[in-house]
């Protein structure tokens, strides 16, 4: 399952430009092209450069490949490299989603700080929590992460609309801020703690620093308004999610819980049943997904919205991968 924000409603409207914003987007985007012109050695050879090391962090000395600078400045220029494109273009969307609001709340100059202060405080957490990992921490996450904590608490009322992926289903629905950020914290939450005992990936972000760039950004942001005697958002209000998404999460829930329930009988030796219960989830959601499409593509009520011209777009690609499906597994019977 996957749910995909393209857009926010917050519940006042921006007021500056966000030019500050729009610049962080343009200046990793560049960054990354110039990764694309570099060799795989050298592009190795630039992350370990340039990347939070936590074992150069903890012993303040850099290693090989040298910076012509003291090595926590990497720290910053940690921020603007990635491990690939959808790593940048999944950090950029966030940003522009999310960031634009922010900027407007908290000012230019002081978003900019911001958000490059939650960017170093999620470098520094991986490396005191992974102090001995000599593999590279690069990009943007640590300090999207506390642009979410800082949209949280300045707009708790607002919506976000997400493209939603489960299987054949695809469709658009809207959600409260707080369901979908507090959702993506919690899994960074479990997923760093799961990971401490694990050696970090190679060119990756650890979970370790989400949790940090969102907790900096959360303490950073009530900071910045208590000290201009400004508040934060109040308290949330207002629908959790429409009814596209309603259904989408009971659909999700439902599949699971009886293929769940397939899984436990496989696992007592009840082969036949557990065969039976998968093969008619299967047919009932290929029908169901069938139905649905067919809907939503003549601009009728479905069990998943219309959603409009995007929601009719994805209803396509839904009808598409339901006969695709069926097609294949047609082709693997006979």
């Amino acid at each position: 399952m996957a749910m995909l924000p393209y857009a926010d409603e917050p519940d006042r409207q921006r007021r500056r430009f966000p030019w500050v914003m729009l610049a962080l987007v343009a200046l990793n985007v560049l960054v990354f092209v110039y990764e694309l012109t570099l060799s795989p050695p050298a592009l190795e050879a630039f992350i370990r450069a340039w990347g939070v090391v936590p074992a150069e962090i903890r012993g303040g000395r850099d290693l090989p490949p040298l910076i012509p600078l003291p090595v926590y400045a990497t720290l910053l220029t940690a921020q603007f490299i990635h491990g690939g494109f959808l790593h940048v273009a999944s950090n950029m969307v966030v940003l522009f989603i999310f960031g634009d609001n922010v900027e407007d709340a908290l000012g230019h100059g002081t978003f900019l700080l911001f958000y490059l202060a939650s960017g170093v405080v999620a470098g520094l957490a991986n490396a005191v929590l992974l102090a001995d990992e000599t593999a590279p921490g690069i990009g943007a996450s640590g300090a999207i992460a506390g642009v979410l904590a800082a949209y949280l608490l300045l707009f708790p009322r607002a919506r976000v609309r997400a493209v939603l992926a489960f299987g054949p289903f695809l469709t658009v629905g809207r959600v409260a801020a707080l369901l979908l950020i507090g959702f993506w914290f919690l899994t960074q939450l479990g997923q760093g703690i799961g990971s401490l005992g694990a050696p970090a990936q190679q060119g990756g972000v650890g979970y370790v620093a989400h949790v940090g760039g969102f907790v900096a950004g959360a303490l950073g942001v009530a900071l910045v308004r208590r000290s201009r005697g400004q508040a934060l958002g109040g308290t949330p209000g207002g629908a959790w999610a429409d009814r596209p998404f309603r259904n989408w999460l009971v659909l999700v829930l439902g599949v699971g819980l009886l293929f769940g329930a397939s899984a436990f009988l496989a696992g007592e030796g009840e082969w036949p049943v557990a065969l039976l219960l998968r093969g008619l989830v299967v047919l009932a959601v290929a029908v169901v997904a069938l139905w649905d499409a067919w809907q939503r593509i003549g601009g009728r009520p479905s069990f998943l919205g219309t959603g409009g011209n995007l929601g009719r777009l994805l209803a396509f690609g839904q009808l598409v991968l339901v006969l695709a499906g069926l097609a294949a597994l047609l082709v693997r019977l006979t």
